[in-house]
């Protein structure tokens, strides 16, 4: 009758002392009971268990929460600091000119910076993706703006948006893309993946100064060659060889 009576305040007292809210003097007993009694002990076993297994979920709830907490204010304030740079751009604007001219185009490069982090914020699944085809198309967009700007409200330079810009803007879109598509449809890990791009940089360089008119004879195309696509495939060389062996160790393991 005594070892059940003991078993019994045992257990009622066991979730506090599972909780830590039982004194020092009530834990050694608790201890030592348990030592003793293998019916408590399995009974502790299940209880704390029992409450490992419905506080976790919730501890991560919370750090999820937090986590999205801090984001989402850190995109607040991004949002409030762009706020006030264009609506101080479009004061001084007017109040100089008279009318609205290189502000539009400040407006247009914070847009650009913004709406991206946006969309990858309310987007649910592949959010760097979803981030970077919104950054592309704003990117050319405010191409564009900036073309009207300059050309159509303030007079200054020869258009150039068709031929060369949206050309070498689509150009540079593809590099990226494929740099996209190579981590997702593959098992290519990130510094691979960066080796590709750094590749294709070096043809989508030469043909941008191409499309641009940088090349006047073979001598500037090897200067330029020289000082910036030979630099570049060596780097590119450098990283496919980590990116193999990183890639051979792990399907080693």
């Amino acid at each position: 009758m005594g070892q059940k009576l003991e078993c019994g305040m045992i257990r009622d007292l066991l979730p506090v002392y599972i909780e830590r809210m039982t004194s020092e003097a009530s834990d050694q007993a608790i201890r030592e009971h348990l030592e003793e009694c293998s019916e408590c002990r399995e009974v502790y076993r299940q209880m704390s268990q029992k409450v490992e297994v419905e506080t976790a979920p919730e501890v991560k709830d919370f750090k999820k929460f937090l986590k999205k907490s801090k984001t989402r204010f850190a995109a607040d304030i991004l949002y409030i600091l762009g706020a006030i740079a264009v609506l101080t751009c479009i004061i001084v604007n007017l109040a100089v000119d008279h009318g609205l001219t290189w502000s539009l185009i400040v407006t247009g490069g914070i847009a650009t910076a913004c709406i991206p982090v946006y969309i990858a914020m309310g987007a649910g699944n592949h959010r760097i993706v979803k981030g970077l085809a919104v950054l592309n198309l704003c990117s050319i967009l405010l191409l564009g703006l900036i073309q009207g700007v300059l050309y159509g409200l303030m007079g200054i330079g020869d258009m150039w948006f068709w031929t060369p810009g949206l050309p070498i803007a689509l150009m540079w879109t593809a590099v990226l893309w494929i740099g996209v598509a190579c981590k997702m449809f593959t098992s290519a890990n990130i510094v691979l993946v960066i080796a590709v791009v750094l590749f294709l940089v070096i043809p989508a360089n030469i043909l941008t100064n191409v499309l641009a008119g940088g090349y006047s004879n073979g001598a500037d195309f090897m200067i330029t060659f020289v000082g910036n696509g030979l630099g570049t495939l060596v780097i590119a060389v450098i990283f496919l060889i980590i990116g193999i062996r990183l890639q051979r160790k792990k399907k080693n393991k």
